[in-house]
């Protein structure tokens, strides 16, 4: 599998790379594979299928790419729990 970064737009010629920005998801489990939809305001936007293998992958990839931001920055970045249970709090002052 190829790990090349498309971020620098060194695309093959005549291809073309759908972005999108997501603020919310959602994870589906089949018994054969991986769902995840992307959301935007709380709207489904797109749906990502992947194999358990790709889906294991992206993970690690995710956690490790975190983990060099945040070791980059000295900052932890929160996740959506971590604000949610953060606002919570704040509500209740």
């Amino acid at each position: 599998m190829p790990d090349g970064n498309l971020m620098n737009d060194d695309q093959p010629e005549g291809v073309t790379v759908r972005q999108e920005y997501i603020n919310g998801f959602q994870i589906g489990l089949s018994n054969a594979d991986l769902s995840v939809v992307g959301l935007l305001d709380n709207q489904p936007i797109l749906k990502i299928n992947m194999s358990y293998t790709i889906a294991k992958t992206l993970a690690v990839k995710l956690s490790e790419m975190m983990a060099k931001l945040e070791k980059a920055t000295g900052r932890d970045i929160m996740t959506t729990d971590d604000a949610g249970s953060g606002l919570e709090e704040a509500m209740k002052q």
